[in-house]
This record gives C-alpha cells, structure tokens and sequence, in this order.
C-alpha cells in the first residue's frame, strides 16, 4: 500500500514538473516563429543568418507541437481520475469546466481584441502593418473569439482564436462536452478507440485537413490516451517507464532526423513530427519522473501554479517585446540575434511571473477567475 501511495505521488509530481517547463516552451515557440510567420517588420532572411536558422530549425523540430498534446494527455487524464462518469458527474464536471476553462477562454480571447481593436485610434497608427488587413465588423470580432480569419481578412482554414494559443482550450472545450460518449466507448471497448484515433491522427498527415480538423484530432487522440489511462488506473510510471530507454534515444534521434529533413526531405518532416510527438509526451513523463526519483529537482509550486496565466497571457506581450529589442540594439550577426530573441522569452517569462506574484498576493480573487482557480 505504501508503495502505490508513493508511486501515486510520484506520478503528481511528475505532472506538476512539467507545467512550468511546457509553458514555457510554448513561449520559445512563438517567439521564435517559422520563417513563414516572421512578423512583417522584421526584414531580414533567415538564410543570411545560418547560425540563428539552425536554432529556429531546432526548435521546430524539438520543441514545436510538442507541449499541446502533453496537456491534452494531463487534461483527459485529470478528467477522468477516480470517479465513474454519471450524469450527475459529468454535469458537476461541466460546471467546473465552465469556471476553469470558458471564462479564462472568454476574458483572455476579450483582452486580445481590446488590444487588437486599438489600433482603430489614430494615435496608434504608426505602431500597425498599413499593408495588413483589418476588418473589425461587430460581426469580425465576435467571432473572433472562435476564428479570427474573417477579423483579418482571411479567406483560409487558419482557425485560431484572437488569442491564437487558446485554440488549446476551445478545442479542449469541445471534446470536454463529448466525454459521456469518450467514456462509453473506452470503457465498451478499452484500448481500441485510442489506437483508432491515433491512426486518424496520423493519417491526416497525408490528408488535405484544415487547422480546425486537424487540432481536433489532435485533442481527441491524446486527450482519449490520458482518458484510458486513467479510467483503467494504468499506472503510468511503470507502463511509461518501460519506454524510458527507447525514449531517451528515439526523441533527439527524431528531432535531429526532423532538421536534417527540413533540408533534405522536406516532405518527410510531417510524418518525423508526429512519431516525435509521441515520443515526446513519453520523453517528457520518463525525464520528469527520473528527475524526482533521483532527486535531481523539486517541485516549486509557484512556477507549476503559473503555468496557465503564462500559457494564456504571453501572446499578448511576447511580440511587442520581441519588436521593442529588435529595434533598440538591432541585431547585425548571428549571435547578436540570438541574443535578442533569447532575451525577448527571458524578459516575457520574468514580466509574466511578476504579474502572477502580484496579483496572486494582493489580487487573488481576480488571478481565480483569470486562471479558473478554484
């Protein structure tokens, strides 16, 4: 019995190790964006500077994509821990989800078009894209809140929210409402949903989806994964641990497999991205657990507690710091570069944290509602 509880608390812990780490990560990610989504004042190509393209292209291949599914894994998880799923529970679970996950949806996608709509007043003029479309119909920015395709002007499957990194929670939303079925047919038919619903999500490799369909089946398979595992009570330290090796070897294998395709079989990078995925998520669980167990980290609970409030703030902020640095020292080299953009993340993390601590001091009861705290 000790053994289980220590095992249980172990495998928390390991869980909370990693929400600090993930959102940060997320950070890096979209401050170092694919050459695709350089923001339009910065004028420089990637290819003059090969030092700093090597960086980007590492952490496309290591870090990009690979935070989301873990939460998905956590949340469906977490959804489904201890209990047997009746009506009166999945109502009590909506309730809570309606505290924890739509209202921070609602307030952070508002305050992204609050700033987004400032660009209206004339004395911000100078600070916007005059090439860049902009349309903010009342229509445009209510449904900005799912889409902001329309707010920009886009005719195209891009289906980010206004605050693009809560496409995370809208879809979590989503397959949080189909969980009485999920449940259903995981326990009817144990392992084989999942190992359907991860040959769906591999298979849209190779078919022509748009972001909407493609997130959605990526938020059903491993939200599904963390569903099984926890409505079977697998326990996930030794079913993962027995991974650990493969693991350890196949995730830098993969992800420098993914840079040298990117030159080489550009095509193949999809298919490379996705196996790391998974492997990732097992990576990540294994490194965490190995950590504690050897007692090579602890668990600061400020930083696993902020992990949301930076997850849902940071988009607000990393960029326009990001353009504050570029301008100012103007970098000329690779390391000068690499020095601006790598500040940028420090700077939005530590800005994002001391928000956290203060509100978390004298505003607690407003932190609760912005974070979904209960």
């Amino acid at each position: 019995m000790m053994k289980l509880q220590s095992h249980r608390g172990l495998h928390s812990q390991a869980l909370d190790l990693l929400r600090f780490p993930l959102a940060v990560i997320i950070v890096v990610v979209h401050t170092f964006p694919a050459l695709s989504e350089q923001p339009s004042w910065i004028h420089f190509k990637l290819e003059d500077f090969p030092i700093f393209k090597l960086l980007v292209d590492f952490i496309q291949s290591f870090l990009r994509g690979q935070s989301v599914p873990i939460y998905y894994f956590i949340s469906g998880y977490v959804f489904f821990l201890n209990i047997n799923l009746t009506h009166e529970k999945y109502i009590q679970k909506l309730k809570n989800r309606i505290k924890t996950l739509l209202i921070p949806y609602f307030i952070w996608n508002l305050m992204a078009l609050a700033i987004t709509l400032l660009r209206i007043l004339p004395m911000f003029g100078h600070y916007t894209d005059p090439d860049k479309t902009f349309d903010p119909t009342l229509s445009n920015c209510l449904i900005s809140f799912w889409s902001d395709s329309k707010l920009f002007g886009r005719d195209d499957a891009f289906s980010n929210p206004i605050n693009a990194p809560l496409w995370f929670v809208r879809d979590l939303i989503i397959v949080v409402i189909f969980t009485p079925i999920l449940y259903k047919i995981i326990r009817k038919f144990r392992y084989w949903p999942i190992i359907f619903s991860a040959i769906l999500w591999f298979g849209s490799i190779f078919l022509n989806l748009s972001a909407l369909e493609d997130g959605f089946l990526t938020a059903f398979f491993f939200f599904s994964w963390g569903a099984y595992m926890s409505i079977y009570k697998k326990n996930m330290i030794s079913e993962f641990g027995y991974f650990f090796n493969v693991s350890v070897f196949l995730y830098p294998f993969l992800g420098i497999l993914g840079m040298i395709a990117i030159y080489c079989y550009p095509d193949a990078t999809s298919v490379i991205k996705h196996l790391n995925i998974v492997v990732g998520l097992l990576f990540a669980y294994n490194m965490a657990v190995w950590l504690l167990k050897n007692n090579y980290c602890k668990i600061n609970n400020f930083l696993a507690s902020s992990s949301f409030f930076i997850y849902v703030s940071h988009i607000l902020i990393c960029a326009r710091i990001l353009k504050i640095l570029y301008l100012i020292f103007n970098p000329m080299n690779d390391f000068s570069l690499i020095a601006v953009y790598a500040s940028s993340v420090v700077i939005t993390v530590l800005i994002l944290l001391a928000t956290f601590y203060i509100l978390k001091k004298h505003l607690p009861s407003l932190l609760n509602v912005l974070t979904g705290r209960k």
